[in-house]
């Protein structure tokens, strides 16, 4: 998780609502073997941005999510996000991105959020367990480092890192059960001015072995990262 077009990684702390554009460049990271696509969404490393921030709503393309109960230290959220890399290699037929809806409960740097497929791609769900705070370093600039322990359901892992009989070919029949994906991330935010800012983005990633196991993965963690420039009005 985190690389769609129109993303934006730069949430205002202001209570007022702002749109944000820019430009960002994605580095999604290779952990798959002979990937024959790019595991972004709509494979593109360069993608313009648009996104409107609210306390209430949040909108940075097709990732949305709307605050039905709390504030800015305990809520809770209703989200839409894409998730899932792209992979297809061999006789491997593609697997696509999926979109998800969910709900996220957060108390102050602790949050719990659950979520279901609804675009019948992998038609699974998962859940997971964030913890995450910003870190004022100067007046400019600020980190937000986070960790998510996330487990995804069987049906998440057998349609993207599992082989069906109908494929076997370059791979053996793989057959995944619920898995576990841990991720760390840092979020560095330079403000430059009221309206500019830049957003260096690095996470690593770590399957357990019943991915890593997968015939179709090279890598058992991987690292991935992202650079924006936001122009915010």
């Amino acid at each position: 998780m985190k690389y769609l077009i129109f993303l934006i990684l730069f949430i205002s702390q202001s209570v007022h609502a702002k749109w944000v554009t820019g430009i960002g460049y994605f580095q999604p990271g290779e952990y798959r073997v002979e990937n024959e696509v790019s595991p972004m969404p709509f494979g593109l490393n360069i993608v313009p941005m648009i996104g409107y921030f609210s306390p209430r709503l949040r909108v940075a393309g097709p990732s949305v999510s709307a605050r039905v109960l709390g504030n800015h230290l305990a809520e809770m959220r209703l989200k839409v996000n894409m998730i899932g890399d792209r992979y297809k290699a061999h006789e491997v037929e593609l697997r696509k991105s999926a979109v998800d809806v969910g709900a996220m409960v957060r108390l102050f740097f602790l949050s719990a959020s659950y979520a279901a497929d609804i675009s019948n791609t992998y038609k699974g769900t998962h859940y997971n367990f964030k913890f995450s705070w910003r870190f004022p370093i100067t007046k400019n600039y600020f980190i937000v480092p986070s960790y998510t322990y996330g487990v995804f359901s069987s049906d998440y892992t057998n349609y993207y890192y599992g082989v069906r009989d109908s494929e076997v070919g370059y791979f053996s029949a793989y057959k995944v059960e619920e898995a576990i994906i841990q991720t760390i991330t840092l979020v560095n935010t330079y403000i430059l001015d009221k309206h500019n800012s830049l957003v260096l983005n690095f996470s690593y990633r770590l399957f357990d072995d019943e991915i890593y196991n997968s015939p179709t993965v090279e890598k058992k963690s991987y690292t991935r990262g992202s650079f924006f420039w936001n122009y915010t009005f």
